[in-house]
């Protein structure tokens, strides 16, 4: 259930759009250096964020440094963003305010973006059964995300 919480949609939209920009057009007007500084400044600003969302204890089953997932997600989504960023710089004419020029792609990206948000919606609130409690009876527990 937590996969298709609306938060997780809308990560999960942001990552087709980062993969369809990079994979139209974005890629091939990266350098190496691009890519460097790209993953430098996610480092250096997934230790801020990792710092900011720390809860102890650090080590341990339960700890702060088990939870993988949002350890990697604090330094794939600035690498996602600065290097999208660069590369729609360097593509002038094929992208303009981190969107494609080109109709076609725009409208692929928009219905693509649209219909991972709409699916997912309709998954987790009409096709899943909703949570129960220990009764039996209905909880209005939000899943946790990691």
């Amino acid at each position: 259930e937590a996969q298709t919480a609306v938060s997780n949609l809308i990560l999960y939209a942001y990552l087709y759009w980062y993969c369809l920009i990079m994979a139209c057009f974005g890629a091939a007007h990266m350098s190496v250096d691009s890519w460097i500084a790209a993953s430098v400044l996610a480092s250096f600003v997934s230790v801020a964020l990792n710092a900011a969302a720390y809860h102890p204890p650090a080590c341990g089953e339960s700890g702060y440094f088990h939870k993988y997932c949002k350890i990697l997600r604090f330094w794939i989504i600035p690498f996602c963003v600065s290097s999208v960023s660069v590369a729609c710089n360097a593509s002038l004419d094929d992208c303009y305010m981190l969107f494609p020029t080109d109709d076609f792609q725009l409208i692929i990206l928009l219905i693509g973006m649209s219909g991972i948000i709409l699916f997912g919606v309709v998954v987790h609130y009409i096709m899943l059964p909703p949570c129960k409690d220990l009764d039996g009876a209905a909880a209005n527990i939000e899943p946790i995300s990691i």
